[in-house]
């Protein structure tokens, strides 16, 4: 029960990072004169 908790944190967790990752890199290759500040 606890190593099914183990996994299942983990995988939610890397799950969030991956989809924050991927949010950001869309911010990042938005045009230059989009001001990254402002958010």
């Amino acid at each position: 029960m606890i190593i099914n908790f183990i996994n299942f944190t983990s995988f939610r967790f890397l799950q969030y990072s991956t989809i924050i990752f991927i949010r950001d890199k869309k911010y990042y290759n938005l045009p230059s004169g989009y001001d990254t500040q402002k958010s």
